[in-house]
């Protein structure tokens, strides 16, 4: 046993006279990092079965390896994508510049101040509309409230003064309501109380002019 024992040391040492520190790699243990080991697995160039088993310097020295070769891969992918991008995003923009460009024609075409909505409205007898193209051409907080009144004075053939009058009296009313929600935003009062308190809200919301229109409009109505 004992010579066995020998024999079986002395191959050892013989072994590892021959192959230097590469035997005793195989007996040293190293951390191999999880997330380049995965790393390298996402990027197609080694498998998880490839570091199962002993971690030693062996296995350490075949992942750094792997990385690098997965960069070098994983770089050319992305080159390639690059170019691919290049190409489809000049193609596109070709495409979408010219269906923007036929689109704005067609809004000229249309909403223009000689285009198809202001001719039909002419044609209608609707011309005071007309100041509405212009409006309809802008962005809504472009739009002035100097504009607006303007428009709304050719549509309707009222004076400035006039919408001005309208909008404090429907003004007035709003306010009027808004504190009446106020008053009632909790509880369950009784019917008769809840249309008095609006009436009082209300009445005391609006000046005598307002009250008057108010008045005019439940007769037509």
């Amino acid at each position: 046993m004992k010579k066995l024992l020998v024999v079986l040391f002395s191959v050892i040492l013989i072994a590892g006279s021959l192959a230097g520190c590469v035997l005793s790699q195989h007996f040293t243990p190293a951390t191999i990092d999880k997330n380049a080991k995965q790393y390298t697995i996402d990027a197609g160039v080694a498998d998880a079965n490839d570091f199962k088993g002993w971690h030693n310097v062996i296995m350490a020295a075949k992942l750094k390896d792997l990385v690098d070769v997965a960069s070098k891969l994983t770089q050319q992918r992305l080159n390639q994508m690059k170019d691919v991008d290049t190409l489809q995003h000049a193609i596109h923009q070709k495409t979408t510049t010219q269906n923007w460009r036929e689109g704005m024609q067609t809004e000229e075409l249309l909403w223009g101040q000689t285009g198809i909505a202001s001719l039909v409205m002419g044609m209608a007898g609707m011309g005071t509309l007309t100041g509405f193209l212009g409006l309809a051409r802008k962005r809504p907080q472009d739009i002035t409230p100097q504009e607006m009144t303007v428009a709304l004075s050719q549509a309707t053939g009222k004076t400035e003064a006039e919408l001005g009058e309208k909008e404090r009296q429907l003004i007035q009313v709003v306010k009027g309501i808004q504190k009446f929600k106020d008053d009632y935003k909790e509880g369950n009062p009784d019917r008769n109380d809840v249309l008095e308190s609006l009436r009082n809200a209300l009445m005391m919301a609006q000046d005598e002019d307002t009250q008057a229109a108010v008045a005019v409009a439940k007769v037509k109505s």
